[in-house]
């Protein structure tokens, strides 16, 4: 008899517990709350950290290993472990752009549960300059700071970069480096030296060196021709007055030494 009163009693239990409202709603969504206490252990575990990533080079080519090495150690530093629904594929991207000098844009898609894709624009080295007497840096054709080098001050060193590289070698004390928080660090006159090596550059001419003093620029090719131009005058009237005399030049199969836009009539030396 004891038993059978044991038994009821226990039997009254469950049934008061099963009938309780907060038991009531949770047997109702079972399946809900059985995934977010799935979810929830997954979390606690880190099977949403972010573990792998592939990287791809929008044009197509392979990306550099040195700039690749980069890129593995600005994960492994910065990206490595964070949340796959708390990280933002903007606030990184902006990122990596000002900390991996090499990065000129970056797409970043995330794939579930723990990967990310990043499809890479790549800044290309194009002049080795030695600037402001001592600094020494590999720029982009925009004059984006690529690298530092020759840290040690060796006077050779950056020059010999250059024939290394086979990049044009930028001399001048008169220019700096501009420095910026929310941008990347430029060379800001590059732009229009960049403008004047590319004219003179689509007339089959390669430029080796590339010297800025007192405002007179001059570009030197392989064979020793000269090229002057003004870098605080109008750069694109003295582009234009290049073109005109180079067409003459071509036509009429001139040789010459030396060509100076800087004046009205351009000076040409043979």
């Amino acid at each position: 008899m004891p038993e059978e009163i044991e038994k009821k009693q226990k039997r009254f239990f469950k049934e008061k517990i099963s009938r309780y409202r907060p038991v009531v709603f949770i047997r109702k969504n079972i399946y809900v709350f059985s995934f977010i206490s799935l979810f929830s252990l997954s979390l606690l575990f880190g099977f949403w950290n972010i573990k792998k990533y592939e990287i791809y080079d929008i044009t197509g080519s392979t990306v550099d290993e040195n700039v690749k090495e980069d890129i593995d150690k600005y994960f492994d530093e910065n990206i490595q472990g964070q949340n796959y629904f708390v990280l933002s594929p903007t606030e990184l991207r902006e990122k990596m752009y000002l900390d991996i000098s090499y990065v000129k844009s970056v797409r970043i898609e995330k794939v579930v549960p723990n990967k990310l894709i990043f499809f890479f624009e790549i800044y290309s080295p194009q002049y080795v300059a030695k600037i402001a007497e001592k600094n020494c840096y590999i720029l982009s054709n925009e004059g984006i700071v690529l690298e530092q080098l020759c840290l040690e001050g060796d006077d050779e060193c950056c020059k010999q970069i250059s024939l290394e590289k086979k990049l044009p070698f930028v001399l001048s004390s008169d220019i700096d480096i501009s420095f910026f928080e929310d941008q990347k660090d430029r060379l800001l006159i590059m732009e229009d030296i960049n403008k004047i090596y590319t004219v003179i550059s689509s007339f089959k001419y390669v430029i080796t060196d590339i010297t800025l003093d007192d405002e007179v620029l001059e570009l030197s090719d392989e064979q020793g021709k000269i090229f002057r131009f003004n870098i605080n005058d109008d750069v694109q009237l003295q582009i234009k007055r290049y073109i005109s005399v180079m067409k003459k030049i071509r036509s009429d199969g001139m040789e010459f030494n030396s060509l100076d836009m800087r004046f009205e009539r351009p000076v040409m030396k043979i």
